[in-house]
């Protein structure tokens, strides 16, 4: 029996960890995950630990095979925490296996030191359409190889590594020679090509949207590769990532291979032609003929772990030859490769003048009527040399008009892509996905650049050792209005020279090398403004710094009006209060946001669950309790108030102080420090309104459709709508829990098969006994039969009715008499005290989870 754990459990992660269930020589030990929502997700569909800490997991877990299917950005940084595990003695990682020969090889040293076997998930080998294809070449049907020409839809390091492989695999790991490869980013060129309807995402993986590759093998085979939009939907029926084929042309016939589709062979050699129709069914089954062969026969391929590096080279080398517009030479050593990887991007371009060495992205969501003057300053008036930079100006797609009047007067804009985005942090990532340069520079579309402000950006990065720079801002105030945001945000500027300070991601304008910002994974951009102060604490969390770049200037328009004002308040705290509500946040996030104080009163307001409590009300305040029996009829009292008279309750203490500063400042005389005040007043003052107002219309949403339901809830992460009446996480020896208090409830989503629930307790902490009076409802009923087990650390209530899948869930209710002890009276603890709660889970009727996820991964 196999033990696999599994970093990484997103879109592939999943598909993994469902066919490795179905194996019988296979247990998954546990899995990681660093999003608190994914590692709820998969708690829903498997049995397997999910954990938050990766090596804690792997520690506990003793796996004998790791399997990675993390972005490869982040896959070199694993190795330091697995070369700890002892009981490793297989990797399987995804492909690619890295971004770069250098991190490749750096992988397969590790594995050689430590002795484990290293697969690389190159699926499309075990594909019944390209077996067949392969079997052809074999047997000689096709005879001597001529010609190859693959396509697929995914761009070069995405999908082209699949297709790069077949075409050394049907020439029997011959080595490229040279590739000659060009490509385009320009969506509107591309859309007028494709004449149809067309969808794109961004991707993460290096690649242009559409490239074509030429290479030369080693016994002079030409192969031809595209890859990208242009070769969207041969196979209308197929989804977008589906869309990958291949020809090859012999002396003697010609075979073509789609997947999930078909195989067609024709040779002078048979009359006849041969079809072999396949279907996207059968596109599971190789992957576990991939986990046949790596785990029944156990076996490296000979030179497999030399191959995938020479896959790699050739990956690398498209990729440079696209941005340099030449012919580039593959090397034929390993030591060549390396240096290839190790060449110096910076001297290369700068010798070149074709490839960019820095790009500039100007979201034009909010240009505040300068939008032309914007534009000119960075791609008209800059000193730099042009070949240095390239500006990639994301608008919305309801600005076609805007990019019409704009291209009228200054003639054709470079780089100019019009999407459809949730907001102006979204299109600031989009252009980071089409950026060509090693360093990219955010700045807004109401900030005009000085004309020395690329070069000297380039000069900043080149002579200082910071991973990023923060401008100078010059101010463009028009009343009084703006002259305060000025000196509010010189305020803030002024706590950059700090050494402790972490925000110095800055609106108005910021540089960072490309490979920093998505080795953070970029701006989590649907969280609105609110992605600054996330990507600035993941920043300083993983040890990069961002340093004064005074040379660096750009004029920023500051607002003018109380609309453009409110409109910034609401868009970083609507970002906020989704970030805080969706559990998202990683374990360093709350040590540098904190808990804003308003929250305690957002996490009392509850509609849902007062609803249930007020149908019931009487029967709750009259749960026989032994002791401190009237202690619900104040808690019962709060979560009503808070929730019935929340508007009128929350207008007036958060709304009304801050439309006082407001009427303040307007009907005072300006430039005053009363005016000053009253101006500092109500920016701090709506901050803490939005938060509250925000926090009210998230907990009105139907909850199901933002969270799915699971068998697992574990109490540190689940998230705060799912809550009510907990304290914040606590960690003891090792272990994370809640205390709940006098009344706590959590919301749970049933259905007919569900016959016990689990309340997992920390007893090292507190034993349950018989003192505590334990009294559980979920909704309006009681339960009445609930066991503790034996060592106190277990709760479990027997369901007698059914509960129907409803979207809203069950709040089950937890009512408690506090804990009082003299050892807690010594401590000076004033919380109230439940219990500390690990976990709770659901348990249902027997039914064979191996055949229902077989049938779901199938569908």
């Amino acid at each position: 029996m196999y033990k696999v754990f599994i970093i990484g459990l997103g879109k592939r992660g999943i598909v993994h960890a469902g066919l490795l269930s179905l194996r019988q020589d296979v247990l998954i030990v546990g899995g990681y995950a660093p999003s608190s929502l994914t590692r709820q997700n998969c708690r829903e569909s498997f049995q397997f630990p999910v954990f938050e800490n990766l090596e804690q997991g792997l520690q506990t877990s003793e796996p004998d095979i790791v399997l990675i299917a993390t972005p490869p950005q982040i896959r070199k940084e694993l190795l330091p925490v697995l070369s700890r595990i002892d009981s490793i003695n297989t990797l399987i990682v995804e492909k690619p296996l890295a971004l770069s020969i250098e991190e490749g090889l750096a992988i397969s040293q590790s594995c050689v030191a430590k002795r484990w076997k290293l697969f690389i998930v190159h699926q499309s080998r075990y594909c019944e359409e390209f077996i067949a294809m392969k079997e052809a070449i074999t047997a000689g049907k096709l005879g001597n190889i001529r010609l190859i020409q693959a396509a697929c839809y995914g761009n070069l390091y995405h999908q082209g590594s699949h297709m790069i492989d077949l075409i050394r695999w049907f020439t029997n790991e011959q080595k490229i020679q040279w590739v000659d490869a060009t490509g385009t980013n320009d969506l509107k060129l591309l859309g007028s090509l494709l004449k149809k309807p067309f969808s794109h995402q961004p991707d993460p993986h290096p690649g242009d949207l559409w490239s074509s590759i030429t290479m030369r093998l080693e016994s002079g085979i030409d192969a031809y590769l595209s890859c990208g939009l242009l070769d969207a939907n041969p196979q209308p029926h197929l989804e977008q990532w589906l869309q990958r084929r291949i020809s090859i042309v012999g002396e003697n016939g010609v075979a073509h291979a789609h997947l999930c589709s078909h195989y067609e062979e024709a040779t002078f050699l048979s009359p006849k032609k041969k079809t072999v129709f396949t279907s996207p069914e059968k596109y599971l089954n190789s992957l576990q003929l991939f986990y046949d062969q790596i785990l029944t026969k156990n076996k490296v391929p000979k030179q497999a772990l030399e191959s995938h590096l020479f896959t790699l080279g050739a990956l690398q080398a498209s990729l440079i030859s696209a941005k340099e517009h030449r012919v580039i030479s593959v090397p034929l050593d390993a030591d060549e490769l390396i240096q290839l990887d190790k060449r110096s991007n910076f001297q290369k371009r700068k010798a070149s003048g074709k490839a960019p060495l820095i790009s500039v992205i100007l979201p034009m969501e909010t240009h505040r009527g300068i939008a032309e003057e914007a534009i000119l300053s960075w791609t008209k008036k800059q000193r730099c040399d042009p070949g240095l930079y390239e500006v990639i100006i994301v608008f919305h797609k309801h600005q076609q008009e805007l990019v019409e009047q704009i291209t009228a007067k200054t003639g054709a804009l470079p780089n100019v892509v019009c999407i459809d985005a949730a907001n102006e942090i979204e299109l600031c990532h989009y252009g980071a996905t089409l950026a060509r340069g090693d360093f990219l520079l955010f700045t807004e579309s109401h900030c005009i650049a000085e004309p020395d402000a690329v070069q000297q950006a380039l000069h900043f990065f080149k002579v200082e050792t910071y991973d990023g720079f923060y401008p100078r801002t010059e101010a463009i105030c028009r009343n009084t209005l703006s002259q305060f945001e000025l000196k509010l945000y010189n305020l803030g500027v002024s706590e950059f020279e700090n050494p402790d300070c972490w925000a110095k991601v800055t609106l108005h304008a910021f540089g960072i090398k490309r490979e920093v910002y998505f080795a953070v994974g970029g701006f989590a951009h649907q969280y609105n403004r609110f992605a600054y102060w996330i990507i600035a604490a993941d920043f300083h969390q993983r040890g990069y710094s961002l340093g004064y770049a005074p040379g660096v200037g750009v004029s920023h328009v500051f607002v003018d009006s109380f609309a453009l004002l409110d409109q910034f308040l609401s868009e970083c705290t609507s970002g906020e209060v989704l970030f805080r509500l969706a559990g998202e946040q990683k374990a360093h996030h709350e040590r540098y946001f904190g808990i804003p104080k308003e929250w305690e009163d957002i996490q009392k307001y509850n509609p849902s669950l007062a609803r249930v409590v007020f149908n019931k009300a009487l029967v709750l305040l009259s749960a026989k309790m032994k002791s401190d029996q009237l202690f619900l009829r104040k808690e019962v009292g709060t979560l009503l108030f808070h929730s019935f008279f929340a508007r009128p309750y929350f207008f007036c203490r958060y709304n009304m102080p801050r439309l006082l500063s407001k009427y303040c400042f307007i009907f005072s005389r300006k430039k005053t420090p009363f005016a000053w005040k009253n101006f500092y007043n109500y920016c701090e003052q709506s901050f803490v309104w939005y938060r509250v107002k925000f926090a009210m219309e998230q907990k009105k949403l139907p909850i199901k459709n933002r969270i799915a339901s699971q068998m697992h809830y574990s109490l540190a992460t689940v998230d705060d709508v799912l809550l009510y009446g907990f304290h914040n996480p606590e960690n003891f020896q090792g272990e994370a829990f809640r205390w709940s208090q006098k009344m706590s409830a959590i919301r749970l989503f049933l259905n007919p098969e569900s016959h016990s629930i689990r309340i997992k307790l920390l007893n090292r902490v507190r034993l349950v006994d018989t003192a505590s009076e334990l009294v559980f409802f979920i909704d309006n009923d009681r339960i009445e039969r609930f066991e503790i087990n034996d060592l106190g650390n277990e709760i479990r209530l027997r369901l007698d009715k059914k509960y129907f899948d409803r979207e809203e869930g069950y709040w089950l209710l937890i009512l408690a008499v506090p804990w009082k002890t003299e050892e807690i009276k010594k401590t000076g603890e004033k919380r109230v005290l439940g219990f500390p709660i690990k976990e709770i889970q659901l348990e249902y009727q027997a039914v064979s989870r191996r055949n229902l996820l077989k049938e779901e991964i199938c569908a």
